[in-house]
């Protein structure tokens, strides 16, 4: 179990929130639009609160003509699923989106389709694995909406295995999603009051879940 914990942290380092990696090619796209890390990080984190969508844009057009990140699968889907959740919510912007794919070429323009599409055809996922967290994630930090935060808090009702036995790998997959999802949300709670205060009421109710919760409140720093 120690390994499976391990391997959970790993998986959620990598993969939690909108992880999307700033590396050199990323951030020189960025500065061409005079966007810092810090900003660029400020928007996919905060977007509910600030909901800036001129600068939305900028990183939007940044990074879908950066060859290195639109070939990155694991990082783009859930970049592309967060501006979709923030076009839904303005159609002014949804409306640039469409002029923006009109005017671009090859796989930027196909980035860009996708964000329209998503917008048009809008499906939350369900936290199957490690990685739908970061889709949910996303939608959160790009609504503000609790919902997706409740659907990861529902997978800690995982109850692990007594040591020793031997588990399959569904339930490996099991552990994992609890752990990564255990650790986004302490991650989360840390970050955005709205995370927190939902943590905290549902550690006040019975079961699996609240018992979770509690120790995890129990593990945060005072003040979060």
């Amino acid at each position: 179990m120690v390994q499976v914990r391990r391997a959970a942290a790993y998986a959620c380092v990598v993969l939690c929130l909108v992880a999307v990696p700033v590396r050199a090619g990323v951030q020189d796209a960025l500065r061409a639009y005079g966007i810092s890390s810090r900003e660029f990080e400020r928007t996919l984190n905060f977007f509910y609160i600030d909901r800036d969508y001129d600068r939305l844009m900028q990183i939007t057009e940044a990074l879908v003509n950066q060859e290195e990140f639109v070939r990155d699968t694991p990082h783009v889907m859930p970049f592309i699923h967060f501006v979709a959740v923030a076009a839904r919510q303005n159609h002014d912007f949804l409306q640039r989106l469409r002029r923006f794919s009109e005017n671009s070429t090859g796989v930027s323009r196909e980035v860009v389709r996708e964000i329209v599409y998503q917008t048009e055809n809008f499906r939350s996922p369900e936290p199957d694995t490690p990685y739908h967290l970061d889709f949910l994630w996303a939608e959160f930090t790009a609504s503000g909406d609790l919902a997706p935060v409740g659907k990861i808090i529902s997978v800690l009702d995982y109850v692990p295995p007594p040591k020793g036995q031997k588990v399959s790998d569904a339930r490996v997959n099991e552990a994992l999603l609890f752990y990564s999802a255990r650790w986004s949300l302490a991650a989360h709670a840390r970050q955005h009051g709205k995370v927190y205060d939902l943590l905290r009421r549902r550690a006040r109710g019975h079961g699996r879940v609240a018992e979770v919760l509690s120790r995890l409140l129990q593990e945060l720093p005072s003040g979060r």
